[in-house]
């Protein structure tokens, strides 16, 4: 094993020298080789065997970099939250008439706990301090009564006019609500609406 050591140590160094266009002579023996250039001899016993051994071990820092090299995870998402859709009155029945007020318009949004959100306009151009519109409320097809918004003073300078009321339970089998109006004198009446909440 050492004769083979040698002469592998003698052909390495001879390849050396001769890539450095320097002459030597070698010697190898059972136990040793020898190299003269010039005056001085180089044994393998002069070269540390480390030296050599690293030679034929790959780059580490190569390895290290290709150790190191991850792979970027794919972005999570998160589906946003579908927002509720509001309802739109489906049907309207008109009055005008000075006796009531009317209602124009009204949209109802759900809001996800079994209530409502129901966003009235109103029409009462007879408004004065001392008669006026004075509430709206949203009943069920049986009379039921689910909310009531109460308006406290009138509108004469703002006609028609829209007011929300939030929070207005409603059961989840009524698919169908009436929205009227109240005078302030005369009671509920006037133009009304019919809002189709399976539309939502």
């Amino acid at each position: 094993m050492k004769h083979t050591s040698a002469r592998t140590f003698a052909a390495l160094f001879l390849a050396a020298l001769f890539i450095a266009g320097c002459s030597a002579e070698v010697t190898v023996s059972d136990d040793e080789a020898s190299v003269t250039i010039g005056d001085s001899d180089v044994t393998d016993a002069d070269v540390d065997s480390s030296e050599v051994a690293d030679a034929d071990e790959p780059d580490s820092e190569v390895a290290d970099a290709d150790s190191d090299a991850t792979t970027a995870a794919a972005p999570t998402t998160t589906a946003e939250p579908v927002a509720p859709q509001p309802v739109t009155a489906s049907t309207v029945h008109e009055s005008r008439s000075d006796d009531f007020p009317d209602i124009l318009a009204a949209q109802a949004t759900p809001e996800g706990d079994g209530t409502w959100r129901f966003d009235v306009t109103v029409s009462s151009p007879y408004d004065t301090p001392q008669r006026y519109a004075d509430a709206w409320r949203v009943v069920g097809p049986d009379g039921t009564e689910y909310g009531i918004r109460v308006l406290t003073h009138d509108h004469a300078s703002e006609q028609p006019f829209t007011r929300s009321q939030s929070g207005i339970p409603i059961p989840a089998d009524v698919s169908t609500v009436t929205i009227e109006g109240r005078d302030q004198a005369n009671g509920w009446g006037g133009g009304f609406l019919t809002v189709d909440l399976s539309a939502g």
